[in-house]
């Protein structure tokens, strides 16, 4: 960052007796002041930060050509400088004061009009707070971790691993409906962000969620309520196998069988090349065809079912209740 050192000598010094008639030393002290931190910025920010704040209180107090440059230039420096004090602060892993000199960054940035570092300093505090919330929600301190979240979305609105971890407090604590919210708005927002990784995250959770959900209905044989689950699940993951064992399972609760025929369809050629794990595939299409009078079908269905956990299933349908050539 270069350093603008204020020479009184020439024009200035005539602007400076001027000052000194009318204002005393004022004037004087202030470009000294300046002067003192530009020099000592490189090797104690600290001392140059307080230096140039106390040009910067002077500054409504002088009425003066030369001062007035001076304090235009400490009001330059200034954002910069605290977002570098704030810097080695964290590298000597001082994270909470850290943390309140970017934030100190950001104020003088917003208020000097020093865009370019009023955008990295709400960039690393976005992510500061991220770290802080993940940490709080590690320990299962919702509250706090809630709170800092909040902060990092004041920096960057839009940050979709924010509402990831939103939408997991939100899952601990059983609330569907806010943790759809924050897991769709991590989806959105990761997606303009390029950040397939959280918005596979978010999916994942919002898949498995409803996935186990539906499956907790089936002994229930609460069908219509499974398929809506089921309907939800498919919205984030269309490729989990899973989802179309159940949709099978659950047409056959309601003898729709070409439907339940279709999903298990689907769900065989998702599924990996394991007879055992097709095996329940084949079952299901076994119970559609026969619910369809399709006995030749079902014969063969079931009969590629007689893998892994469906074997005593199969066989009792082909040897009892169809009596399969």
């Amino acid at each position: 960052m270069k350093k603008t050192t204020v020479k009184l000598l020439g024009a200035m010094t005539l602007l400076l007796g001027m000052a000194i008639m009318v204002h005393g030393q004022t004037a004087t002290e202030a470009i000294n002041l300046y002067n003192n931190a530009a020099k000592v910025a490189n090797t104690d920010t600290k001392a140059a930060i307080a230096d140039f704040l106390k040009v910067l209180d002077m500054c409504g107090r002088i009425n003066d050509t030369a001062a007035a440059k001076v304090c235009e230039l400490a009001k330059s420096q200034l954002p910069a400088l605290q977002f570098n004090y704030a810097s080695e602060l964290y590298k000597s892993s001082q994270l909470d004061s850290s943390i309140a000199n970017f934030e100190k960054a950001y104020t003088y940035a917003q208020i000097y009009g020093d865009e370019k570092t009023e955008g990295k300093t709400a960039d690393i505090l976005s992510k500061l707070y991220l770290s802080l919330g993940n940490n709080y929600y590690r320990d299962d301190d919702f509250t706090n971790a809630m709170t800092v979240l909040n902060k990092s979305l004041k920096y960057n609105p839009k940050f979709a691993k924010v509402y990831l971890t939103m939408g997991m407090i939100y899952k601990k604590q059983d609330n569907a409906a806010m943790m759809t919210n924050a897991m769709d708005t991590a989806i959105l927002y990761g997606n303009e962000e390029n950040d397939p990784r959280t918005v596979g995250s978010a999916q994942k959770v919002m898949k498995d969620y409803f996935l186990i959900s539906a499956n907790g209905l089936v002994k229930d044989k609460d069908y219509n309520q499974m398929i809506t689950l089921l309907d939800k699940a498919q919205s984030y993951d269309k490729t989990d196998a899973n989802i179309y064992y159940l949709y099978a399972l659950a047409y056959n609760g309601l003898s729709e069988w070409d439907k339940a025929l279709e999903a298990a369809t689907t769900g065989l050629g998702l599924e990996a090349q394991d007879n055992a794990a097709k095996a329940k595939f084949y079952f299901e299409m076994g119970n559609a065809y026969y619910g369809k009078n399709e006995t030749d079908k079902a014969c063969t269905a079931y009969k590629n079912a007689m893998y892994g956990n469906f074997v005593e299933q199969a066989k009792y349908q082909i040897e009892t209740v169809l009596k399969c050539n």
